[in-house]
């Protein structure tokens, strides 16, 4: 049964350093559980993935590339996370969105369906640089909006910070539990949500495939922009590439426009593009 798996949101700006903390945490991996990572990273090559490794035993990575995090109800999301899901089974996931993504807006459709019951989400983790924090420099507005409720933040490349600034950034944060790292380490007991509490509510294993299959999606087609919504005026050929990373290909006659954030509505793709898809087995 996938049901109520611990998954932990690793939210923050571009260049935070959430690759390497995320790097930093799967070396803290219990021997007897596997993990799984569902990385974001902006364009049609993920870089991040890169500095993951791939075949170690008891970890499995996925990617959506393309900034396809920022809207969870984008078909490439859906199927990428299902895949994912379904191929390890993993007894934790983790999920790093795009420095360009919108860190609420993810967690508020993690906890809907198709994810409800198959995922029991932790308390996200915020990550940012301390140097730009400390010189005030100003967050994304989707980041900053992450920032103001978030209760852990982790300020990373603090050995960049003099004491007397980081007593500043504490002082001002005061609502906040910090987190002070030198290159993204950071011990797994500080992440919010541990040690786990598992609670059983069964969950259909199928209930993934089912939802997966009936959910819209959003056409993402150009790298240099984190989401681009296509209205139709041609022909779309849509392939699927190798693994969970997912490529669009978007011919002449079609009308793009791109957004930052959530409240626009997507138009609804046919099923038919999980038929580029290999089986989810």
């Amino acid at each position: 049964m996938l049901q109520n798996i611990p998954t932990h949101v690793i939210a923050g700006p571009l260049g935070a350093g959430k690759t390497t903390l995320i790097r930093h945490l799967l070396a803290q991996r219990p021997a007897h559980e596997r993990w799984a990572v569902l990385i974001n990273e902006f364009g049609l090559v993920g870089l991040d993935a890169a500095l993951l490794s791939r075949d170690e035993d008891g970890i499995a990575i996925g990617e959506v590339a393309g900034g396809c995090l920022c809207c969870v109800n984008g078909m490439p999301f859906q199927v990428g996370l299902g895949r994912l899901l379904r191929k390890s089974r993993p007894d934790r996931l983790f999920i790093e969105p795009s420095g360009l993504g919108h860190p609420l807006q993810l967690l508020a459709q993690l906890q809907q369906a198709p994810w409800a019951g198959v995922l029991t989400i932790k308390p996200f983790l915020m990550v940012v640089d301390a140097q730009s924090m400390a010189r005030d420099e100003p967050l994304p507005e989707a980041q900053q909006q992450a920032f103001d409720v978030s209760e852990s933040v982790v300020f990373n490349k603090s050995e960049v910070v003099d004491e007397k600034c980081k007593l500043l950034i504490t002082n001002k944060f005061k609502d906040k539990k910090i987190i002070w790292a030198v290159q993204g380490k950071v011990p797994f007991s500080s992440l919010p949500g541990s040690p786990e509490q598992i609670v059983d509510s069964p969950v259909e294993e199928d209930r993934i495939v089912d939802n997966l299959e009936s959910s819209p999606g959003i056409l993402w087609t150009d790298p240099g922009q984190p989401i681009c919504l296509a209205q139709q005026g041609g022909e779309v050929g849509v392939l699927a590439g190798a693994g969970t990373r997912a490529n669009s290909f978007i011919h002449s006659g079609y009308r793009r426009s791109c957004a930052h954030g959530p409240g626009v509505a997507p138009r609804v793709l046919s099923t038919a593009w999980m038929a580029g898809n290999h089986s989810m087995g």
